[in-house]
């Protein structure tokens, strides 16, 4: 009888165990894609902001136009502007956003600086 209760409670703690470590690794798997999914947002953030930049200065030719990223963007993220699309980097490519502009050259600029955005005619210089 004593042997029995106990292969009984050594089952059960087995299938508790068990239970407790798929139950674990889907929570961390949704964290891991809840992490994602906000830095995702961020780079959407990064990119609309540099749509409506570029579209500013192209709306008012030889005029100049300030490029500058809200705080709460932590990370370095780098922007590059090429061909009808705004690509969003951290270490790895965020997001691939398309815009309404094309341009003959990379726009290259960091979410951490202020740049100034003119357009000139032939294009759009960064300073």
């Amino acid at each position: 009888m004593k042997g029995q209760v106990s292969i009984e409670f050594m089952t059960l703690l087995s299938l508790t165990l068990l239970a407790s470590s798929i139950l674990i690794s889907d929570l961390n798997d949704r964290a891991t894609q809840m992490q994602r999914t906000e830095a995702y947002i961020d780079a959407e953030e990064v990119a609309l902001k540099t749509d409506y930049a570029l579209s500013q200065s192209l709306a008012r030719k030889n005029t100049t136009v300030t490029l500058d990223y809200s705080p709460n963007l932590e990370k370095k993220y780098k922007v590059d502007v090429n061909k009808n699309q705004i690509k969003v980097y951290d270490y790895e490519q965020l997001g691939s956003f398309r815009t309404r502009y094309g341009f003959s050259r990379n726009l290259q600029v960091n979410t951490t600086q202020k740049y100034l955005l003119e357009f000139n005619g032939s294009g759009i210089d960064v300073r």
